[in-house]
């Protein structure tokens, strides 16, 4: 009974997605070619990124991201949390601020690779330095691997409206271990004002100054 539930759970929550993807299609790719062209002329780079992140099953599929870094100049800076940080643009860390950046996920969730709302999709690296950061609390990331990978990851997820640095093992294990429709509707809302006013503004940060 417990299996036909989820399957059904599961059936529901795919038709929600393709229903709400579909209606958003139109007037969320408007505003991708929009700021597709800006990226070109502005920072003049290809303005789409594909990167294999991990879904559900442990699935890896291409997250597609708007552009808003410079080419790295060798292999050693990809994924270089401090690197990356000389290397985003300024209309970059406008469309980070507000998520923008993300909007072409919308394609992953119309193609049943993501959901509206779940965990973020992670690199492996993540999962690693993860681990090397938390040796006492192996159990515990195993533990949060496993029930991971038994949902589709999310264009926006309860870590991403609570926190702008880590604690993202915190919030997907609250999420994860008591997921319910409150907390979908806190995220969609929170997720929309962040939108609007900015991660900065949202979280009350400053925001960093950027030379390029």
């Amino acid at each position: 009974l417990y299996k036909k539930e989820i399957k059904v759970k599961n059936l529901f929550e795919r038709i929600l997605n393709i229903v709400f993807s579909l209606i958003l299609a139109i007037p969320v790719t408007i505003i991708i070619v929009v700021l597709m062209f800006l990226i070109i002329f502005i920072d003049h780079f290809f303005p789409l990124y594909f990167q294999k992140r991990i879904g559900k099953d442990r699935n890896l599929f291409d997250c597609i991201k708007l552009q808003t870094m410079k080419t790295a100049k060798n292999k050693s800076e990809i994924n270089n949390k401090e690197v990356d940080k000389t290397r985003v643009t300024r209309l970059g860390l406008f469309l980070r601020n507000r998520g923008l950046d993300e909007l072409p996920q919308i394609f992953n969730v119309l193609l049943g690779r993501m959901s509206f709302v779940g965990p973020r999709p992670l690199l492996e690296i993540n999962i690693e330095e993860i681990k090397k950061k938390n040796p006492k609390m192996i159990k515990k990331i195993k533990e949060w691997e496993k029930k991971r990978n038994r949902v589709k990851p999310g264009l926006s997820g309860w870590h991403q409206i609570h926190s702008l640095g880590p604690g993202i093992l915190k919030y997907d294990l609250e999420y994860l271990e008591n997921p319910s429709s409150l907390k979908h509707l806190k995220i969609l809302i929170a997720s929309i004002l962040i939108i609007l006013v900015g991660k900065n503004f949202y979280f009350g940060k400053s925001i960093p100054k950027i030379k390029n």
